[in-house]
Protein backbone atom coordinates (compact mmCIF):
# COMPACT_ATOMS: atom_id res chain seq x y z
CA UNK A 1 0.00 0.00 0.00
CA UNK A 2 2.55 2.49 1.14
CA UNK A 3 4.18 1.53 -2.51
CA UNK A 4 1.37 2.63 -4.58
CA UNK A 5 1.08 5.60 -2.25
CA UNK A 6 4.51 6.62 -3.18
CA UNK A 7 4.30 6.36 -6.91
CA UNK A 8 0.98 8.30 -7.16
CA UNK A 9 3.10 11.57 -5.52
CA UNK A 10 3.49 13.26 -9.29
CA UNK A 11 7.11 13.74 -10.52
CA UNK A 12 6.48 17.35 -11.10
CA UNK A 13 6.00 18.17 -7.67
CA UNK A 14 9.98 17.20 -6.81
CA UNK A 15 11.97 19.93 -6.71
CA UNK A 16 13.99 21.39 -9.64
CA UNK A 17 17.65 21.33 -8.19
CA UNK A 18 19.44 19.78 -11.07
CA UNK A 19 22.35 22.07 -12.67
CA UNK A 20 22.32 23.24 -16.01
CA UNK A 21 25.47 24.96 -17.22
CA UNK A 22 24.97 29.17 -17.89
CA UNK A 23 25.28 30.17 -21.57
CA UNK A 24 28.95 30.24 -22.84
CA UNK A 25 28.57 33.68 -23.97
CA UNK A 26 30.37 36.77 -24.02
CA UNK A 27 28.66 38.94 -21.01
CA UNK A 28 30.17 42.73 -19.75
CA UNK A 29 28.92 45.50 -17.96
CA UNK A 30 26.47 46.48 -20.72
CA UNK A 31 25.95 43.14 -22.09
CA UNK A 32 24.33 40.30 -20.62
CA UNK A 33 23.75 36.72 -21.35
CA UNK A 34 20.17 34.99 -20.22
CA UNK A 35 19.88 31.16 -19.52
CA UNK A 36 16.59 29.44 -20.55
CA UNK A 37 13.74 29.10 -19.24
CA UNK A 38 13.20 26.80 -16.53
CA UNK A 39 9.92 24.96 -14.00
CA UNK A 40 10.56 26.89 -10.65
CA UNK A 41 8.80 24.15 -8.18
CA UNK A 42 8.94 25.46 -4.82
CA UNK A 43 9.46 28.76 -2.67
CA UNK A 44 13.84 28.08 -2.10
CA UNK A 45 16.24 29.96 -3.71
CA UNK A 46 18.16 29.84 -7.14
CA UNK A 47 21.67 28.00 -6.91
CA UNK A 48 24.62 29.76 -9.11
CA UNK A 49 28.12 28.35 -9.48
CA UNK A 50 30.34 31.49 -10.92
CA UNK A 51 33.46 29.89 -12.60
CA UNK A 52 33.79 33.05 -14.52
CA UNK A 53 36.89 34.90 -13.80
CA UNK A 54 34.47 38.42 -12.87
CA UNK A 55 31.75 38.85 -10.54
CA UNK A 56 28.19 38.52 -11.78
CA UNK A 57 25.20 40.80 -11.05
CA UNK A 58 21.99 38.72 -11.54
CA UNK A 59 18.49 39.20 -12.33
CA UNK A 60 15.80 36.17 -11.63
CA UNK A 61 13.17 36.81 -13.81
CA UNK A 62 10.07 35.34 -14.18
CA UNK A 63 8.04 33.80 -17.32
CA UNK A 64 5.88 35.26 -19.06
CA UNK A 65 6.68 38.75 -18.58
CA UNK A 66 10.52 38.70 -17.30
CA UNK A 67 9.26 40.55 -14.37
CA UNK A 68 12.43 41.00 -12.24
CA UNK A 69 11.35 38.57 -8.52
CA UNK A 70 15.04 39.10 -7.32
CA UNK A 71 15.02 39.83 -3.58
CA UNK A 72 16.51 43.60 -3.14
CA UNK A 73 16.47 44.28 -7.01
CA UNK A 74 20.14 41.94 -7.98
CA UNK A 75 22.26 39.92 -6.33
CA UNK A 76 26.44 39.61 -6.60
CA UNK A 77 28.19 36.30 -7.39
CA UNK A 78 31.27 36.80 -6.81
CA UNK A 79 34.11 34.86 -9.16
CA UNK A 80 34.64 31.49 -8.26
CA UNK A 81 32.53 30.95 -5.59
CA UNK A 82 29.06 29.36 -5.06
CA UNK A 83 25.66 31.66 -3.88
CA UNK A 84 22.28 31.27 -3.27
CA UNK A 85 20.09 34.29 -4.99
CA UNK A 86 16.71 34.98 -3.05
CA UNK A 87 13.23 35.31 -5.12
CA UNK A 88 9.74 35.75 -4.76
CA UNK A 89 8.99 33.63 -8.34
CA UNK A 90 6.49 31.16 -6.48
CA UNK A 91 5.46 33.73 -3.86
CA UNK A 92 4.32 36.06 -7.09
CA UNK A 93 2.51 32.95 -8.70
CA UNK A 94 4.66 32.05 -11.67
CA UNK A 95 6.16 28.49 -12.72
CA UNK A 96 8.91 29.05 -14.94
CA UNK A 97 12.40 31.36 -14.87
CA UNK A 98 15.13 32.25 -16.14
CA UNK A 99 18.45 34.34 -14.85
CA UNK A 100 20.10 37.49 -16.52
CA UNK A 101 23.92 37.71 -16.21
CA UNK A 102 25.94 40.34 -16.45
CA UNK A 103 29.61 41.36 -15.40
CA UNK A 104 29.84 43.87 -12.51
CA UNK A 105 33.53 45.22 -13.74
CA UNK A 106 33.49 47.80 -16.27
CA UNK A 107 34.73 47.43 -19.73
CA UNK A 108 35.92 43.83 -19.34
CA UNK A 109 33.96 41.24 -21.25
CA UNK A 110 34.13 37.63 -20.17
CA UNK A 111 32.94 34.41 -21.48
CA UNK A 112 29.88 33.52 -18.72
CA UNK A 113 31.23 29.73 -16.99
CA UNK A 114 29.56 28.17 -14.62
CA UNK A 115 26.37 26.18 -13.40
CA UNK A 116 22.76 27.10 -11.83
CA UNK A 117 19.28 25.47 -10.83
CA UNK A 118 15.83 27.47 -10.19
CA UNK A 119 15.64 25.75 -6.61
CA UNK A 120 18.14 24.85 -4.20
CA UNK A 121 18.89 22.42 -1.62
CA UNK A 122 22.00 22.89 0.45
CA UNK A 123 23.57 25.54 2.16
CA UNK A 124 25.65 28.60 0.87
CA UNK A 125 25.87 32.38 1.51
CA UNK A 126 23.22 33.71 -0.20
CA UNK A 127 24.10 36.67 -3.02
CA UNK A 128 21.41 39.14 -2.20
Amino acid sequence: MSLTMAMSVPVSAAPNYSDTALPNKAIGYTSYADTLYRDKKDNSSHYVYNQSEVDFVIHSLAQPDDSDQTVNGSAIVPAGTKRLIRNTVKEHGYSSCKLRIKSRKYPTSVSCKGYWSPDSVGSYPTAN
